[in-house]
C-alpha cells in the first residue's frame, strides 16, 4: 500500500519500504499491482514505464518505456496473459510481464485511463474519452 512516498509491501510480521533509495525511479507511485506469481508491478506519476520488485529477494528492476508511453502509469492490471498499462494521457498499452516493450491498443484513444475491468470479452476501460471494450486483437 502507499504511505506517503514510495510503495509498502508487507512481508512476513512486518513491511518494509520501497523508495528511490532503493531503487525505483520515483518516490510517486501512482499504482502497484501483484500478479499470481508474487511479483509486484508499480507504475509512478511521473515515470512513463513500470518497476518490478521481487518481494522474496528485495529485487527492483525498472523498465522506461518512455519511447513507447510518453506518459505516467495510472493503473495496471492482467489478463490473457500480459499486463494492461492504462496511463495519465497516452492511453492502455499491453505489456508483457517481462517488461519488454508496450503495444498501444489502437481502439483507445490517446486519453487518461481511469478504470480498467477484465472479464472473458476483454478488458473494459474507463477512459477520460467515455468506456471501451479492447480485446488483444486490437492491438
Amino acid at each position: 500500500h502507499f504511505r506517503g512516498s514510495g510503495v509498502w509491501i508487507g512481508v512476513g510480521p512486518g513491511e518494509i519500504l520501497y523508495d528511490r533509495e532503493k531503487g525505483l525511479p520515483s518516490d510517486l507511485v501512482s499504482c502497484a499491482f501483484v500478479a499470481e506469481s508474487g511479483m509486484v508491478y508499480v507504475g509512478f506519476f511521473d515515470f512513463p514505464g513500470i518497476s518490478t520488485i521481487d518481494p522474496a529477494t528485495g529485487k527492483i528492476a525498472a523498465s522506461d518505456l518512455s519511447g513507447v508511453m510518453a506518459s505516467g502509469v495510472s493503473l495496471i492490471d492482467a489478463a490473457d496473459g500480459d499486463l494492461w498499462a492504462g496511463t495519465f494521457g497516452a492511453g492502455l498499452f499491453i505489456v508483457p510481464f517481462d517488461l519488454a516493450g508496450a503495444s498501444r491498443i489502437e481502439n483507445i484513444p490517446p486519453c487518461k485511463i481511469n478504470d480498467l475491468l477484465a472479464d472473458g470479452d476483454g478488458m473494459w476501460v474507463a477512459t477520460s474519452a467515455g468506456v471501451y471494450l479492447a480485446t488483444q486483437g486490437t492491438r
